[in-house]
């Protein structure tokens, strides 16, 4: 259906659906079939033929955006600014944005984890069913230790599976573990916080019934977390704040509260050693 648009009150230059079609890269039977269906309606000039103008070329930039991300037309219908005010350009161009940096974060997110895939892989180690599943649900929740699960043989998988193979649970989990994470971060950057410090000395507790939490009384499982603690220069490149928060702060932090309430690692015996 053609629109009852006149072009006699369009200050701005106006396009033929065929130079339209060479400027965007499309087809004029996509432009025909837009217009049909109410998508993109075109100008009727004097002579009957479809003319766009500025609003047009925004409309149709934000359909070939949203449909190169895979969004249905009748989905993308409801996501259109219509006008070319700057305004609303910047609106639309700002909310593109946002929607391509979601994307590349969780993209960013997938790649870490098939490079656990493949390091497991090529570490000989077995990539059995529940290690799949396991590192699938990982990539799911985002757990900023994802990377941990190369230290947790199969055992302690169907363990932490029986425990945390929920949804609800397992989000629980990591929402605890990042928010602590972040809060270490934080505390360091800003001022390097000394581990003995108060601040820090609360955070190494509540770090730490987080990992009684964690393993549940599992002394085997706290050892392989332990032993992934210790080996925090083997972390992949992709945790290097982490890591340094961790080498610097948190390690430090634990080990002093750990002291005063009398506990001690397993493994600690070794690291004294070394």
């Amino acid at each position: 259906m053609t629109s009852s648009r006149s072009v006699k009150n369009r200050q701005e230059p106006l396009l033929m659906i065929g130079e339209l079609a060479d400027k965007s890269g499309v087809t004029v039977r996509t432009l025909q079939y837009y217009d049909r269906i109410g998508l993109l309606t075109a100008t009727s000039s004097a002579g009957g033929r479809r003319m766009y103008g500025r609003d047009d070329l925004l409309r149709l930039q934000q359909i070939l955006f949203f449909k190169s991300l895979g969004f249905p037309l009748d989905e993308i219908r409801n996501h259109l600014i219509g006008h070319a005010y700057d305004e609303d350009l910047a609106c639309a161009f700002s909310r593109q944005r946002d929607i391509l940096a979601e994307q590349a974060e969780r993209l960013s997110n997938v790649v870490k984890q098939l490079d656990i895939v493949v390091e497991e892989l090529r570490s000989g180690r077995e990539m059995t069913f529940r290690r799949i599943l396991a590192i699938l649900h990982l990539m799911k929740e985002g757990n900023p230790y994802d990377f941990a699960i190369r230290y947790i043989d199969d055992e302690q998988l169907d363990r932490l599976a029986g425990r945390f193979g929920a949804d609800k649970a397992a989000h629980a989990i990591t929402e605890r573990i990042s928010g602590l994470t972040a809060e270490a971060q934080s505390l360091y950057f800003a001022s390097a916080a000394d581990p003995g410090s108060p601040d820090a000395q609360d955070l190494a507790q509540r770090w730490w019934n987080l990992v009684r939490d964690f393993t549940d009384g599992d002394m085997d499982l706290l050892a392989t977390l332990v032993s992934a603690g210790m080996d925090v220069e083997n972390w992949p490149d992709s945790t290097a704040d982490t890591r340094e928060v961790v080498k610097n702060f948190v390690g430090p932090a634990l080990e002093i509260y750990l002291r005063k309430i009398g506990f001690k690692l397993p493994g600690a015996e070794e690291k004294e050693r070394d």
